[in-house]
């Protein structure tokens, strides 16, 4: 009788520690709802492009009814931000919607970012954050290289010019002023000589004629001098500049594209 009324005792003392343990303040969890897509156990951004922005929201809900927000942050933020800024979600009353901003800086996976959420009656909680961060490809095409090739001619800084190598001069006029205008007539002409070509390429592209595109962007390709220090001069090259390269880089791409051999 003594050994069985010691174990209701002892069951009566576990009943009330574990009812008491379940009501004190701080120790159970708020409720977080995310809405989005999760990953195992992550909120996942999904790609988003470098230099753009990606935006949603948390919504945050207490099982206590007169809940408030008392401490929000981020660790290790990657990245991520708190939007608008944290002061306006403190003392809010729960629920609440709390927006993440995610803005990669660079290429690749921003993982393991926490967001700490403390409110006053229902202890802490926390979200982890994950996102990729991706580099926006552009499609080569003739009007891009085009529209390229005329911004630079546009600017007038010597970014992308025609060219006239010194040798060519050599049997003009000894006058330096007919030698002079001589030599910017050609220049031009061969500035627009190379841009008529790539335009006839986009037309025999609209046409279907791939391979004579191709061996026109080919010619093209050998018309650019890409490298002022280390290439040879030579009539053969139609422009030269600072950007001469990224013409060149755009056209090979686009040969690339074709499938052109």
């Amino acid at each position: 009788m003594i050994t069985q009324k010691k174990y209701l005792n002892l069951m009566a003392i576990l009943v009330a520690l574990i009812t008491g343990v379940l009501f004190l303040p701080g120790l159970s969890h708020a409720d977080v709802t995310v809405e989005g897509k999760t990953v195992e156990g992550k909120f996942d951004f999904g790609e988003v492009y470098v230099g753009t922005s990606s935006l949603v929201t948390l919504n945050i809900s207490s099982s206590e009814s007169d809940d408030k927000i008392s401490i929000l942050r981020l660790q290790d933020n990657r990245g991520f931000s708190i939007s608008p800024e944290v002061s306006s979600y403190i003392g809010q009353p729960l629920p609440v919607d709390i927006n993440i901003k995610y803005t990669p800086l660079l290429e690749g996976v921003d993982d393991e970012s926490i967001l700490v959420i403390c409110t006053d009656k229902s202890g802490m909680e926390t979200v982890t954050l994950s996102g990729t961060g991706t580099i926006a490809t552009q499609e080569i095409t003739i009007e891009g290289i085009l529209l390229f090739f005329d911004n630079c001619v546009a600017d007038d800084d010597g970014s992308l010019e025609g060219y006239v190598p010194d040798k060519s001069d050599k049997k003009r006029s000894a006058d330096k002023t007919t030698k002079g205008n001589r030599s910017d007539k050609l220049a031009e002409n061969r500035l627009n000589a190379l841009r008529n070509m790539i335009e006839t390429a986009g037309h025999l592209i609209d046409s279907g004629k791939i391979d004579e595109a191709c061996g026109q962007l080919k010619a093209a390709y050998k018309k650019i001098k890409m490298d002022d220090l280390n290439t040879p001069e030579s009539s053969s090259f139609f422009v030269k500049g600072t950007s001469a390269s990224k013409l060149a880089d755009d056209v090979q791409d686009l040969m690339g594209t074709l499938g052109c051999k």
